[in-house]
């Protein structure tokens, strides 16, 4: 089974459980407003946690971006004082046009 296969494969297995679980929601011995209820609680939890796990990683990208920064303006720094090593060791090289 190739990869892209058992990645099918793999997504219709947790589809299946996922439609399952609702199948089971849906005919267990509720109500159907407590099953209802169920459901849309389940969603909003699920909700909950999407939008902390997005507010996590807004601050991970946040804190991850502050120290690329950090770290190009080091390297920008080291670059230029590079290239005024390098002018000047040029100009010692340079006759002069007295």
């Amino acid at each position: 089974m190739s990869r892209r296969e058992s990645s099918f494969f793999g997504m219709g297995i947790l589809a299946g459980l996922a439609l399952g679980a609702l199948a089971g929601l849906l005919f267990a011995p509720s109500a159907g407003d407590v099953t209802r209820r169920r459901i849309v609680d389940g969603a909003e939890a699920a909700w909950d946690g999407a939008g902390r796990a997005v507010d996590a990683s807004e601050r991970v990208v946040a804190m991850i971006a502050g120290r690329v920064e950090e770290m190009l303006n080091l390297e920008e720094r080291n670059v230029r004082r590079k290239l005024e090593e390098l002018r000047a060791d040029i100009e010692k090289l340079t006759p002069s046009k007295a």
